[in-house]
């Protein structure tokens, strides 16, 4: 990814139907209008198409830009309303989804509905902004927290 696109730099979790823990790494500019260059590594296997998911103790791979599907995300999947896939962790219909990111230092968490379902270290960059954005498509959130780690 070039960064010439509408999205700030950043290490991004997804949230979006049987998708939710995708990590997705998007590069940007810096201020100044120089290219600004994320970077997660994560364990990973390929699925089926070739397209990588995360998997515990999987080969270690850097990504600096592209999309690391959560461990169980469905190769079948589409961009539809209501999809679903048969491994999805994510709350079904209108239930509630607790997502959670825990990011400490260069390594990033995230779970969904208590599972693990994606992890990257060596994270750049290591800090920035917080946004929440959803592409058009109708999101609520029932609560956001923010909490120290101790």
């Amino acid at each position: 990814m070039d960064g010439t696109g509408p999205w700030m730099a950043s290490v991004e979790c997804q949230i979006i139907e049987g998708g939710v823990g995708d990590l997705l790494v998007v590069g940007g500019k810096d201020k100044a209008g120089k290219p600004l260059v994320p970077k997660a590594t994560c364990e990973i296997e390929k699925d089926r198409d070739g397209e990588p998911c995360w998997k515990k103790g999987g080969m270690k791979q850097a990504f600096t830009g592209g999309r690391v599907n959560w461990f169980g995300r469905d190769p079948d999947w589409k961009d539809v309303l209501g999809i679903r896939g048969k491994n999805d962790v994510e709350t079904a219909g209108t239930g509630w989804t607790k997502v959670e990111v825990i990011a400490k230092g260069d390594t990033l968490r995230y779970l969904v509905n208590g599972i693990v379902v994606n992890e990257a270290t060596e994270v750049y960059p290591t800090a920035g902004k917080l946004l929440f954005q959803t592409e058009g498509a109708e999101l609520f959130f029932r609560k956001i927290e923010l909490h120290p780690l101790k």
